[in-house]
């Protein structure tokens, strides 16, 4: 059985191709969260090799990228099985795209310049949602068990 401090630990991976975003992203995330797994990828490729590699529990996404989309990214590790949340950061405000987002299954939208304030309340948000998922699961194993 997983110990609760482990239980806590994320992996997030924050697919920009701007990489002063990228950069100023995980500067402030390592001070927000030091004991989090922050992953960097600059395109989609990279993100789905990453993706297979590490298996986060939370994707950070950029949408206009070369090669791959992050909307199209996002419905490709959704097609591949995951079922986590999705947080999009974007200069894009059009409602075409937000919608698009969504359906997705995006669990937050901001926007460009990122409001980080707002940014980090929402991880935590989802952080907490992750943490109690894993909880959960946890206690539907154990009383899985216990009933052998």
């Amino acid at each position: 059985m997983a110990k609760v401090k482990d239980l806590c630990l994320m992996t997030v991976l924050h697919v920009d191709d701007d990489i002063e975003v990228s950069n100023m992203f995980g500067h402030m995330f390592r001070i927000n969260y030091p004991k989090h797994k922050i992953l960097h990828a600059e395109n989609g490729f990279d993100a789905l090799v990453k993706t297979r590699q590490f298996n986060p529990d939370l994707f950070i996404l950029d949408i206009c990228m070369p090669y791959v989309s992050g909307i199209q990214l996002a419905e490709e590790i959704v097609r591949e099985g995951y079922l986590g949340p999705i947080v999009f950061l974007s200069a894009y405000d059009d409602q075409q795209t937000i919608r698009m987002c969504k359906n997705t299954g995006c669990a937050g939208y901001f926007r460009k310049p990122i409001d980080f304030a707002a940014l980090f309340y929402e991880l935590d948000n989802t952080m907490v949602q992750i943490f109690l998922k894993r909880l959960e699961q946890g206690r539907a194993q154990r009383r899985a068990l216990d009933r052998f």
